[in-house]
């Protein structure tokens, strides 16, 4: 994991979940495994956007998660 940055301008009002830019580097492996424990985890509410850059064996991952609050 590169970094986690949650936006913190989407809290405004009675938000029930924060938005997590979160950008991932490696291989596709292990990018999947990341996403099966992802989706085990039950404050992850979705998954709205996934961009894949880079060659084979360095790809950069940049995903942003909506995660429970509160």
């Amino acid at each position: 994991m590169v970094s986690a940055v949650p936006n913190l301008k989407a809290m405004a009002g009675d938000a029930s979940f924060l938005p997590v830019n979160v950008v991932l580097r490696g291989s596709f492996a292990d990018f999947r495994k990341f996403l099966i424990a992802l989706g085990g985890l039950p404050y992850v509410e979705q998954i709205e956007e996934i961009a894949i850059q880079g060659n084979f064996d360095a790809r950069e991952y940049r995903l942003t998660l909506w995660v429970a609050i509160g």
